[in-house]
């Protein structure tokens, strides 16, 4: 057994059972999990004695097997799958593909940064947001007078941009812990926030419309982020900026000034917390 490396083709000779198992497995829309399907308990006993210790199985040539599997067939047809079929601004799918992808990485060893199809996934994900933001992410500008009543079709079609970036800003924090933190912050706030989000908020006539929409910016972001030491403050200087010029607008509600003193206070900027608290 061991002179002829079956341990190392084991994979190899399992691949298209497993394949044709798991041919019209979709995990983008699908509730059955990879330990629901027949070749992963048989594989689980694969080799295993009613006798066996803890001791044997460490020791077990073939203690990998199953996660070498998942590896080089699960996770490779999940990063096609990613390429072809996911969409950055479903939410449903991508807490399904997060919750996937967190739950295999946690589960077998193999699946490290030093997986091919695992760095593969993650750079088609990342290819896939980014050409989002290029082609689906679109802030249009009005006149005031445009956008003079709230139903009107320019109003309209103004919060419906605003909002689809805003969902897709969610979706790439969801990310966090699974995607790299350069990389996270690269899309979330360097390509979407100061380019795409703060634009639609400068835009928005409604001051107090616009502050409601800033809390959701700043709630959603991770608080290790808002820390004092933190790295991505220094790119939240022109959100720091937008609070404040809002709030130190003139006949600006009392409780929309007292907002944008929270939001300020949350980001850690006491120079613009105290400048807008004499505005009270």
């Amino acid at each position: 057994y061991k002179s002829a490396y079956v341990t190392i083709v084991l994979p190899k000779i399992f691949s298209p059972l497993i394949r044709m198992q798991m041919l019209f497995w979709n995990p983008l829309t699908s509730e059955i999990a990879v330990t629901d399907h027949e070749w992963y308990s048989t594989l689980c006993t694969y080799g295993l004695y009613t006798d066996e210790t803890i001791v044997g199985l460490v020791a077990d040539p073939d203690r990998n097997l199953v996660s070498l599997c998942v590896e080089k067939v699960v996770v490779a047809k999940l990063a096609e799958m990613v390429r072809t079929g996911y969409d950055p601004l479903s939410s449903s799918s991508t807490r399904k593909l997060i919750g996937l992808l967190t739950h295999l990485i946690s589960e077998f060893p193999t699946l490290t940064l030093r997986s091919k199809h695992l760095r593969l996934c993650f750079t088609n994900v990342t290819e896939l947001i980014k050409d989002t933001l290029d082609q689906d992410v679109y802030i249009p500008m009005y006149t005031k007078a445009q956008m003079g009543y709230p139903n009107s079709p320019h109003a309209v079609f103004f919060q419906r941009q605003y909002y689809k970036a805003f969902k897709l800003f969610q979706n790439i924090l969801a990310w966090k812990g699974v995607l790299s933190e350069r990389m996270l912050v690269e899309l979330a706030v360097d390509s979407l926030l100061n380019r795409y989000l703060l634009l639609s908020l400068r835009a928005n006539h409604d001051l107090s419309d616009a502050i409601d929409k800033t809390r959701g910016v700043v709630d959603g972001l991770p608080e290790d982020w808002l820390k004092k030491d933190s790295k991505v403050k220094p790119k939240l200087t022109m959100l720091v900026k937008f609070i404040e010029t809002a709030g130190c607008t003139a006949d600006l509600p009392r409780d929309a000034l007292t907002e944008t003193i929270r939001l300020a206070k949350k980001l850690g900027n006491k120079d613009a917390c105290d400048n807008l608290r004499l505005k009270l």
